[in-house]
């Protein structure tokens, strides 16, 4: 496994109206970790983009 994630159209489009209109900041921070890790950024570059600021990560967990 490469570690990668793949999201359907459907569930991109999904993920996108919850960034843009989620009912909690932290739903809508999770669905944007999951599109980014699905367009190829890594997690370092993730967490430096201040994506993950204020949530609780396991990076152990996530390598």
């Amino acid at each position: 496994m490469d570690g990668s994630i793949s999201v359907s159209p459907a569930d991109r489009k999904a993920l996108l109206k919850l960034v843009r209109y989620g009912d909690s900041v932290a739903m809508a921070r999770h669905a944007n970790v999951i599109l980014l890790r699905s367009e190829g950024y890594t997690w370092v570059t993730v967490a430096s983009g201040g994506v993950l600021r204020g949530m609780l990560v396991c990076f152990e967990c996530l390598v």
